[in-house]
Parts: structure tokens; sequence; C-alpha cells
């Protein structure tokens, strides 16, 4: 739990705190909604959170806009197509 709480105190000096909690928050939300195990779960929100990151960096990198909001938003984009699917 200490390590956990280290490193998100020094996540948000480096990169904010709306990213931060987004990642903290979005991908287990997306687990939830699709995963039936805890197990199950736990590698939804996983592979979630790696695949919002890669597409909020290569959206940011290609329409030149900040990488930080443009994660928020494949995250929450990915969210929603969770909603959809379920």
């Amino acid at each position: 739990i200490i390590l956990v709480a280290l490193t998100i105190v020094i996540s948000i000096r480096a990169v904010g705190i709306l990213l931060i909690s987004a990642l903290l928050v979005i991908p287990s939300l997306i687990g939830l909604r699709l995963g039936k195990s805890f197990k199950i779960t736990l590698i939804i929100a996983s592979i979630s959170s790696v695949i919002g990151i890669y597409m909020g960096i290569f959206i940011a990198y290609i329409f030149n806009l900040p990488a930080g909001g443009t994660i928020v938003m494949s995250l929450i984009s990915l969210f929603l197509i969770s909603l959809i699917k379920k």
C-alpha cells in the first residue's frame, strides 16, 4: 500500500491529477463492466489502460494535441464502447 501511495504522489507531480485519476478509475470501470471474475477484471483493466495510453499518445502525436487530455478522452471512449458492448 505504501508503494502504491508513493507511486501516485510521484506520478501526480509528473503528469497531473487528471491523468492519474483517470488511469486509476476508468480502466477499473471497464474491467468491472466486462469481467466475470476478479482475475478477468484485472486483465481487462490492465489491457484497456495500455490500449488507452497508446491510442491517446498516437492521436496526440498525429493531431498535435496535449497527450494527457487525449489519453483521458481515449479511455473515456473505451469506456463508452464497453457500455455499448454490455
